[in-house]
């Protein structure tokens, strides 16, 4: 893949008519403008990037300041992207979207715009002090799946809505699994398409030689003596917690077989 094919800019006049036509066309298919900042909310160019002082009024104290790039393709200068950077993580996007956004315009997509957009989007995280990132999606969302996929780790997040336990099977560069996370939660579901979970402190991690951990019991604590939660979801993160350990007792290669599964669906279609 040809690394220079795209270019990240910063929105300008220059690409006014590309941006309009781009929320035209989202909005007429009836998908979601995902790393744009609004877009889908502005009937004007002038208005969408105005982004400190419309974002900063419209979240008020849950704002957090975001860099919004264009992708744009070299070769005919067309917009084929939109990807941004969300400096912060509010409880809000920690379980609804993560540091990053992006979308790719329908008739560009499976060309590997999405990770190219990606890859050139983390040193320009790294520059302003984002070492780390965090980058969700639907575990039925396989484009966006992969394109979290890099050369180095891979993290395969598994939103099962009929549970109160989200799975993330971390691998290595050489796709071998480090660890399973299980995180425990009131509830796990969608809003508006995109997948979230209402934390409830406690996780479980399984390792590579199948020992089960139990962690953050001294926070699930914190968050009942202040009152964060109820005497019945304190019990039941405790409950979801040994029932979960208890399915997983000795069934670490059922796990791996099934995270594996998954793996090799995404890999095999990069």
């Amino acid at each position: 893949m040809n690394e220079e094919r795209l270019k990240l800019v910063v929105p300008t006049n220059e690409y006014k008519e590309q941006v309009m036509q781009y929320r035209k066309i989202f909005l007429e298919n009836d998908e979601s403008l995902d790393g744009c900042a609004g877009l889908q909310e502005c009937n004007t160019y002038e208005e969408w990037i105005d982004f400190e002082n419309r974002l900063s009024r419209k979240h008020g104290e849950g704002y957090v300041p975001s860099d919004v790039y264009l992708a744009i393709r070299k070769s005919d200068n067309k917009l084929v992207g939109i990807i941004d950077i969300r400096k912060g993580l509010t409880d809000f996007l920690y379980n609804y979207g993560g540091n990053i956004g992006y979308s790719v315009i329908p008739d560009e997509r499976r060309k590997g715009y999405a990770t190219e957009m990606l890859k050139q989007l983390l040193p320009k995280c790294k520059a302003i002090n984002l070492n780390r990132v965090l980058l969700t999606c639907d575990k039925e969302n396989i484009a966006s799946s992969k394109t979290i996929i890099d050369n180095n780790y891979k993290w395969l997040e598994f939103y099962d809505y009929s549970s109160k336990v989200k799975l993330t099977a971390i691998y290595d560069e050489n796709n071998e699994i480090i660890e399973w996370y299980f995180d425990i939660a009131r509830k796990i579901g969608k809003d508006n398409g995109i997948p979230y979970e209402d934390d409830l402190y406690l996780d479980v991690v399984v390792t590579p030689k199948g020992e089960i951990i139990l962690l953050d019991e001294d926070e699930l604590k914190e968050a009942y003596n202040k009152r964060e939660m109820t005497k019945e979801e304190y019990k039941n993160a405790y409950k979801e917690a040994e029932q979960l350990m208890n399915k997983l007792k000795n069934n670490k290669d059922k796990l791996k077989e099934y995270t594996d599964k998954y793996l090799n669906q995404l890999l095999g279609v990069i």
